[in-house]
């Protein structure tokens, strides 16, 4: 399958019946979990025999490693397509900001399945695989950071920390849209996470005044 934009995830173009499997995968593992869904239940939901399944994917976990490595990579792929610009680096960084959020929310199935911490007793090779997956992101968008950085418009922070923990406001944006009654819409999302990554939570102190005092916080402010 190639990236689309009627909110299917986006994997790498293979056999017909494949992507098939690949697609019906994505849509039980995201709903049900992976330990609850059955390798009958995707070759039902996919339309093939369970030959076919088997005959693509050796087992339950090569199948999710499969999700997980080349949905990541397309997912990068189209990034890099959509943000290209000659924008300076602030007006830049808030419009990654909005093509990351439109992606997490159109691919959200994908990011669910990725995110999903369930290779513990998996082979050490499939380990690897998915963790090579999730550590390209990481690094991908570390680059962005480090970009940031050489401008001078982001702090010196590790950037490969910063980017680990923006995986963890991803993993919070997709339980919040799922659990809440009201969505949040994709420029609310925009704001929002723009904000937080570049004023972060703390609201502007006052100036000093003109006698170089500063005034006293509010009662109850930490300060």
């Amino acid at each position: 399958m190639t990236a689309t934009r009627d909110g299917k995830a986006p994997l790498a173009p293979r056999s017909r019946s494949r992507q098939k499997i690949l697609d019906a995968a994505l849509g039980a593992f995201s709903r049900r979990g992976f330990h609850e869904t059955r390798m009958e239940d995707i070759a039902a939901l996919a339309g093939v025999a369970k030959g076919t399944l088997y005959y693509n994917f050796p087992s339950k976990a090569d199948l999710f490693a499969a999700l997980v490595c080349e949905g990541m990579e397309m997912f990068i792929t189209v990034l890099d397509r959509e943000i290209v610009s000659d924008l300076p680096f602030p007006e830049h960084f808030r419009r990654l900001v909005g093509v990351h959020v439109e992606l997490l929310l159109r691919w959200r199935d994908l990011f669910v399945t990725a995110s999903n911490p369930v290779t513990h007793g998996f082979a050490p090779d499939i380990v690897e695989r998915v963790e090579a997956a999730r550590d390209r992101y990481v690094g991908y968008v570390a680059g962005i950071i480090r970009k940031g950085q050489e401008t001078g418009y982001l702090r010196p922070l590790d950037p490969d920390l910063l980017a680990s923990e923006i995986l963890g406001i991803i993993d919070g944006i997709l339980r919040h849209q799922s659990r809440t009654r009201t969505p949040h819409s994709r420029d609310a999302l925009t704001s929002e996470v723009h904000a937080l990554l570049v004023h972060g939570l703390l609201a502007p102190r006052p100036a000093r005044d003109g006698a170089g005092a500063e005034p006293k916080p509010p009662r109850g402010d930490p300060g």
